[in-house]
């Protein structure tokens, strides 16, 4: 399966907010958050204009494309005027650095212009990790890695955690389909479904 790797556009708009949290007069600090405002403003739109995928990917393509074409040729209006190790200057250098990947969500209407919901949802991993003797190994890791994804890709698609991971590993062992183990497939018994939703 081909991956692509996104970039964050709220971590690059906090690094211009944080600039301007420090000095207000920063006028460039504020332009660049504004800049990356516009963005997410652009989706809310979108969300609440109910957009298809494909109306969404038309959006992008035009109205949102035009903002970040306009924030990156500012930047390289405004960069060499930008004094070095400054906020300014690594929020700059950050989106730089992050282009390719901040202009990812241009090529698929699917993809989230941040990565919060992927935050919020590894949290709590990440606070027990330290708990969690089996995780202090590369091996360990991985197989924790592994189990949480399951997990949280069940999550996700209206499943009970404990009644899918009981369907995957009954199926597994009688040697069943892998292929009506993901967690989106149509085969997945209603008994693993979340009814409250």
């Amino acid at each position: 399966m081909d991956k692509t790797l996104c970039g964050c556009l709220v971590h690059a708009k906090r690094k211009f907010h944080e600039a301007y949290e420090v000095n207000r007069s920063n006028e460039y600090a504020k332009q660049g958050e504004t800049y990356l405002r516009k963005l997410f403003c652009l989706e809310d739109k979108a969300d609440e204009s109910g957009l298809t995928l494909e109306m969404r990917l038309e959006m992008r393509k035009n109205e949102s494309k035009q903002v970040l074409d306009e924030f990156y040729s500012w930047i390289s209006q405004i960069e060499s005027k930008i004094l070095p190790k400054s906020l300014m200057w690594k929020a700059i250098t950050y989106a730089i650095n992050q282009k390719e990947y901040l202009e990812n969500f241009l090529k698929d209407a699917r993809i989230q212009l941040s990565n919060n919901l992927a935050e919020q949802s590894v949290k709590p991993f990440v606070i027990g990790r330290s708990n969690w003797l089996f995780a202090n190994t590369p091996n360990g890791a991985n197989a924790s890695t592994l189990i949480y994804s399951i997990i949280q890709s069940a999550i996700l698609n209206n499943l009970i955690p404990q009644k899918y991971l009981t369907f995957i590993f009954d199926t597994i062992q009688s040697g069943g389909d892998a292929s009506l183990l993901v967690p989106w497939s149509d085969e997945i018994p209603e008994s693993c479904k979340n009814k409250k939703s």
